[in-house]
């Protein structure tokens, strides 16, 4: 292959390499591989050229279509040819900065020092200072870890599952301590040193069931990101999505809701910006560990504890706005500093303001009145929630006969 067909043979392959939440991805056939917008210094965004260093795997991970025993087109490059693809992008503005993973060609420890090659050679030979984002493969060496420190403004390591326990029937080859807590414990380390100028991240994946049946629930992925960020100061966990993938043992599992994938980011946001305690936002999952799709979380934690309900928007603190469904950051700091000018008397206000009202009549009081709207906003989210559960069965007296 010439450079252009790896860049966009090895570009699509790198599109389940997640660069930021608010990505949004262009994969295009040519020279621009896969180009997505992703966070870079300072939680901007930037256009992000995402690639692999190489898809040729040693691992067998059940999931992955790159896996060892899949058949799949394959390239690779070598640090210069790579090094030289992304310079020629970034001097002609198509490109700011680089996103770089592989797949384990070589062993972790061979596969990372050709990334750190081609960063190396971009920051030398084409005097590249922009932005880097770095994959730590699963089991490379503290020394390679330190080296990425060194090189570029963001390390992330894939996670995928919330523990050891989702690992069995995966067919990954990783071994939890060693290739996933010991890069853990040295990527925190470095960070809080200060040796890494962006921070750490981490992936896990959402709806893959291994082919024994074992599935992480939406509570067990919250529960690994809350576990992520306090045990190892990761600064963002980011949720990957399952996609089937032909000639592997989960082809023909089901791919997982989009929504769930949208519910836990939300949670992730009201554990990470908003003052939730961990009892609070555990009350967001139903009994079986699920994320209600037809609802935000804000909402089925409201819902579940109505203790502190409904709020004065006329007098309530910035923070206790912030918990009030449709009402986010925006909206909360504007009632804050607006209501001076007169008292929030109905929704049409707050929606001057941004609330969503519709969402927050229930939950709020306008000069001490509900607002009203009310019952009829409040019956409809009832009826969203009985739309979710369990429909009853009706059994047949008489079996039917054979």
């Amino acid at each position: 292959m010439d450079t252009n067909e790896k860049l966009a043979l090895l570009g699509s392959a790198a599109r389940f390499e997640v660069a930021g939440q608010r990505q949004s991805v262009t994969v295009r056939p040519g020279p621009s591989g896969a180009l997505c917008v992703g966070d870079t210094v300072g939680d901007a965004s930037g256009s992000l050229l995402r690639v692999l260093q190489s898809s040729y795997c040693e691992q067998d991970c059940a999931y992955c279509p790159l896996r060892r025993s899949n058949d799949p087109n394959r390239a690779a490059f070598s640090p210069d040819e790579l090094a030289g693809a992304f310079a020629n992008q970034w001097q002609r503005g198509r490109v700011s900065g680089l996103m770089l993973s592989s797949a384990t060609d070589g062993g972790p420890d061979g596969s990372m020092e050709r990334m750190l090659d081609t960063v190396r050679i971009l920051r030398t030979r084409h005097e590249f200072d922009g932005y880097v984002h770095l994959k730590v493969l699963p089991g490379a060496g503290a020394s390679l870890i330190e080296e990425a420190a060194r090189l570029a403004d963001r390390l992330s390591l894939n996670i995928e599952v919330p523990g050891p326990e989702y690992l069995d029937g995966l067919q990954t080859g990783k071994r939890w301590q060693e290739d996933i807590l010991r890069p853990l414990q040295r990527l925190r380390e470095l960070d809080l040193a200060g040796e890494i100028r962006s921070g750490i991240t981490g992936q896990l994946l959402v709806g893959v069931t291994s082919p024994g049946g074992v599935s992480a629930s939406d509570r067990a992925l919250a529960g690994g990101s809350r576990w992520l960020r306090r045990e190892f100061d990761v600064r963002r966990v980011h949720y990957g999505s399952f996609t089937p993938a032909a000639g592997t043992p989960l082809a023909e599992a089901a791919a997982p809701d989009p929504r769930r994938r949208a519910r836990l980011y939300q949670w992730d946001w009201l554990a990470t910006h908003y003052q939730y305690a961990d009892n609070e936002l555990d009350a967001a999952f139903d009994h079986a560990g699920r994320l209600p799709l037809a609802l935000d979380p804000k909402l089925a934690v409201t819902i579940a504890l109505p203790e502190d309900r409904p709020v004065e928007v006329n007098s309530a603190t910035y923070e206790d706005l912030l918990r009030v469904p449709g009402i986010g950051p925006v909206s909360a700091r504007r009632i804050v500093d607006l209501r001076h000018l007169g008292a929030l008397r109905d929704l049409q206000d707050l929606k001057v303001l941004g609330v969503v009202a519709s969402r927050a009549a229930p939950f709020v009081l306008l000069n001490g009145k509900k607002p009203p709207e009310a019952p009829a906003s409040l019956q409809r989210i009832k009826r969203a929630l009985r739309a979710m559960e369990p429909q009853p069965v009706q059994l047949s007296l008489w079996p039917e006969l054979l």
